[in-house]
């Protein structure tokens, strides 16, 4: 019975490797957001893939101290490839300039890379006035 465990045990391993090998690859798409001279306390940004058989696996934080947490975002969104994320500090010397908010990690199948996009919702400065931002989407192949 033992042996027949083991056997079934290496079996399935061996299903598993040929299902996740088969096609499949991980990797992640940065979110930058550019708020040039202006202070960046806070943001939401849409991001979608077009791609259905892509999935959002995971979200992390920016690079900036202000944004290194995890940004909010709805945890039903990781069934799907669309997702609103938000962040905001409140310290008072909030970030200036290019700076990567988010890090968005996806299951894709091999081939063609798939094709992103992202819309900002709203970006503010300290004190909550509203300001232009440019939103830019960095996959680790490249810019999409």
């Amino acid at each position: 019975m033992r042996v027949l465990g083991v056997v079934l045990l290496v079996i399935t391993c061996g299903m598993l490797a040929q299902e996740i090998g088969g096609g499949v690859r991980f990797t992640y798409v940065d979110v930058h957001v550019d708020s040039g001279a202006s202070p960046l306390a806070a943001y939401q940004v849409e991001v979608a893939c077009v791609d259905p058989a892509v999935k959002l696996v995971g979200v992390e934080g920016g690079e900036a101290r202000h944004f290194a947490e995890a940004p909010y975002y709805d945890p039903a969104a990781l069934q799907g490839g669309q997702v609103v994320l938000g962040a905001f500090t409140v310290e008072g010397d909030a970030p200036a300039g290019r700076q990567r908010v988010a890090r968005l990690h996806y299951q894709e199948p091999e081939g063609p890379a798939p094709r992103f996009e992202a819309k900002l919702v709203t970006a503010a400065a300290p004190g909550g006035s509203r300001i232009e931002v440019k939103v830019e989407l960095e996959w680790n192949g490249g810019t999409k």
